[in-house]
């Protein structure tokens, strides 16, 4: 966004493209929290960028660019959004499981149901059982080193950094109060996030007053009232 203190960030999307194909990408943009409207001159460009993962993450080509028309008008714009569909190929194909699980936007008292899963996973760091931990994170970490191309040593790397984070003072936890459920994937996946953005599930390490927050996704297969990561 070009207004001042303009938000920009590079991501990796690998995670969420389960095979070759059209993928739909969606963008939105929202007010600045506690305004209830996209302020003047504000615009949305985004580009997606292609790296070679065999070549050490080198740059390789621009798959598609978009720039929206600043906002000029005195009416209020609430959201700015774009959707767009591209054909990507990628050689792999992940585990889509959650594909088969529940609608959850029709889950009743989804809210309370996740908050309660996020405050299980949370006793379940703070109580060091790291194996239980670990096996929750199976699926999503599965998914991870297929999609970024890591090996077996550096996909459990990440986990031995994360818990070695956890041993080393990131042990008290909370879940945000205001937290809203955010859906992805149709709708068979979702999350708690803050009204900022940020994942709803916060670690802090109260010598150093750092955080560590787990940005986590999950599904409900059928027939079942046990959230599981993915």
């Amino acid at each position: 966004m070009n207004i001042p203190g303009q938000l920009s960030s590079r991501i990796p999307i690998n995670f969420a493209i389960s095979q070759s194909g059209n993928q739909e990408i969606s963008i939105t943009i929202l007010p600045i929290f506690g305004k209830n409207e996209i302020e003047k001159n504000v615009k949305l460009t985004f580009n997606i960028e292609c790296f070679d993962a065999w070549a050490n993450m080198e740059y390789n080509s621009n798959l598609y660019q978009y720039e929206s028309p600043e906002i000029k008008i005195s009416k209020p714009i609430p959201i700015l959004k774009k959707i767009e569909s591209l054909a990507m190929d990628v050689p792999y194909i992940l585990d889509k499981k959650w594909k088969e699980g529940e609608t959850l936007t029709d889950v009743k008292k989804i809210r309370q149901k996740l908050t309660r899963t996020y405050l299980e996973l949370g006793n379940i760091i703070q109580n060091q059982q790291f194996d239980s931990f670990k096996e929750m994170l199976k699926n999503r970490e599965k998914t991870m080193a297929t999609s970024m191309y890591l090996s077996t040593q550096e996909s459990e790397n990440r986990i031995k950094r994360l818990i070695l984070d956890f041993q080393n003072g990131f042990n008290v936890f909370s879940v945000a109060k205001e937290a809203a459920v955010v859906y992805s994937a149709y709708g068979k996946k979702a999350a708690l996030k803050k009204l900022n953005g940020e994942p709803a599930l916060t670690f802090s390490n109260i010598e150093t007053k750092e955080e560590l927050m787990l940005d986590l996704e999950f599904y409900l297969p059928k027939n079942s009232e046990e959230f599981h990561i993915i």
